[in-house]
């Protein structure tokens, strides 16, 4: 063999090596662009995404003939008492309710208390309208109490999950204990 011929077949074993490897690789190509990366940043696999709020849902209950139409529930942080969102909405003609009438607020994963703002009032969920659904009839009040069964509950929401009866009731709280 001479000099010319063995050029000639070492320029063609490169090329069909390149066209292997060429073939090879545009067949294990996704159609996703790959993501550049800095000097500092690293990739991580897509992940899906995680449910981080949950739902708190009661009864509302009022000292009069009728619940009004304006009635919502507020939601604050149990530690600073900022308040974090009030419902929207009532939610009417639902047997899980008291009276039929009730609401349900979205809110991330925390611990909270729930109430009622009526002007100069505060109806929170608490000691006392816990007991509301476990004994018939509302129980008197004890001002021997006051200072822990009438206090607000801390209601704890977990993502994904409703916490359910946290019914808004105590409208003589601060009358009586106070």
């Amino acid at each position: 063999m001479n000099e010319k011929t063995t050029r000639n077949l070492l320029t063609t074993l490169v090329v069909l090596v390149a066209a292997g490897l060429i073939y090879f690789l545009a067949l294990n190509v996704d159609d996703e662009p790959v993501p550049r990366q800095s000097a500092n940043s690293q990739t991580t696999p897509a992940q899906e995404p995680v449910e981080t709020d949950g739902k708190i849902a009661g009864s509302f209950t009022y000292p009069g003939e009728s619940i009004p139409s304006e009635m919502s529930a507020c939601v604050e942080d149990s530690v600073t008492r900022e308040k974090i969102v009030c419902s929207e909405q009532q939610i009417k003609d639902d047997e899980r309710f008291i009276y039929g009438v009730g609401y349900e607020v979205t809110v991330p994963a925390g611990k909270y208390y729930v109430y009622v703002d009526q002007g100069d009032t505060k109806a929170y969920f608490n000691g006392y309208t816990a007991r509301v659904d476990k004994e018939d009839g509302w129980p008197d009040y004890d001002n021997n109490k006051c200072k822990s069964e009438y206090q607000p509950i801390v209601v704890t929401v977990e993502a994904g999950k409703t916490t359910d009866g946290a019914t808004l009731a105590d409208w003589y709280y601060e009358a009586n204990c106070n």
